[in-house]
């Protein structure tokens, strides 16, 4: 679901849903602790994009996103009940 979500913000700025670079952002957002790490992993390993930085906050908030999510289903999954 993140990666379809990333897929279409690659998509609003080149005008084409690559998959592949979804994955990259998505694997430099997981290996950043915070937004600033992020902007700073994302604009040196892709810097050949340029990505504006309202597109890189639309990565970050994707990803964010996605990872409360996933910790709100664990914490149901492991309370007790």
């Amino acid at each position: 679901m993140v990666l379809k979500q990333l897929a279409e913000i690659v998509d609003e700025f080149l005008g084409i849903a690559d998959e592949e670079l979804a994955q990259t952002v998505f694997d430099i957002a997981s290996s950043s602790s915070d937004q600033e790490e992020f902007l700073r992993n994302l604009q040196k390993q892709l810097s050949a994009f340029n990505f504006p930085k309202k597109i890189a906050l639309k990565f970050w908030w994707a990803y964010e996103t996605y990872e409360t999510a996933v910790m709100n289903k664990r914490k149901r999954e492991y309370s007790p009940k």
